[in-house]
């Protein structure tokens, strides 16, 4: 009996020291949480002078103190330092903006997308309406390695009308776009009904361009999504596009709808953020 309890005894004490030892390691390796510094106007980063890869890891590894939330962030993908603006608040948070669009400005969206360079960093907050397009270069050219997730967003006067979310797992700079992709949508049946162009290049003879359609009915009959149009052989006339520069054009509802009908609206941006 004394031999028993002794052994017990023997065996609650090596408990203790194992548990005190792992808690003393975990704390000698794991990294503390470190703080965020700065602004809009400056960027924020980490205190210790270091930076996210994308807007996701500021959520995953910091503690905020002072400025938080949506906005200007500098992020590190590479040996590249990069301003970019992050929205922390939409689907459980970070998301890098890596392209905006703008209804009525002349650039073919999808020619912008394949560009070379990182255009107009200032256009680059997210809800905003501006006189010119946006998109990073490089993390467009990076996202495969960096990115698993992506959105595809609708605005009109500064609120979200639409939204298509996109396993971008595995895909291209060029493929992501695909509804077998769709994870989640503002579009009820955006799975399930007919679909012909659904892509970022969509139909370029009509310069339909990242194209969710859903039937080709002739002009009266054309059910879709979200297009961004542009004026070349386009034949629809006013139901389609009402001037010679591309816009953005998406249905107000939570399902596809005639392009003539007052359902299709002009949106004032389209946005794909990623993370």
């Amino acid at each position: 009996m004394v031999r028993t309890l002794y052994h017990a005894a023997i065996l609650f004490l090596a408990g203790i020291a194992t548990t005190g030892m792992a808690q003393f390691n975990a704390g000698m390796f794991v990294r503390a949480p470190k703080s965020l510094v700065g602004d809009d106007a400056t960027g924020r980063n980490y205190s210790d002078g270091s930076y996210g890869i994308t807007c996701h890891d500021y959520l995953n590894n910091a503690i905020y103190y002072g400025s938080t939330g949506d906005g200007v962030y500098w992020i590190k993908p590479g040996s590249m330092l990069i301003k970019v603006y992050c929205d922390m608040s939409t689907d459980g948070g970070g998301w890098t903006v890596i392209f905006k669009h703008t209804s009525g400005v002349a650039n073919d969206p999808y020619v912008l997308w394949d560009t070379t360079t990182t255009t107009n960093t200032a256009a680059a907050n997210k809800a905003t309406r501006e006189t010119q397009d946006y998109v990073s270069r490089y993390l467009v050219d990076s996202y495969v390695s960096n990115f698993t997730q992506a959105r595809l967003e609708i605005f009109l006067s500064g609120s979200m009308k639409a939204y298509v979310k996109l396993n971008a797992s595995g895909a291209t700079k060029y493929t992501w776009v695909d509804r077998s992709r769709v994870l989640a949508s503002s579009y009820t049946d955006i799975t399930s009904a007919a679909a012909n162009f659904f892509s970022l290049d969509g139909h370029a003879y009509y310069t339909r361009r990242i194209f969710l359609s859903s039937i080709y009915g002739g002009c009266a009959g054309d059910t879709l999504w979200t297009v961004s149009m542009g004026p070349v052989n386009d034949t629809c006339g006013a139901g389609w596009h009402t001037y010679g520069a591309y816009q953005i054009g998406f249905c107000d509802s939570t399902t596809a709808c005639l392009a003539a009908s007052t359902t299709f609206k002009e949106a004032d941006t389209m946005v794909i953020t990623m993370r």
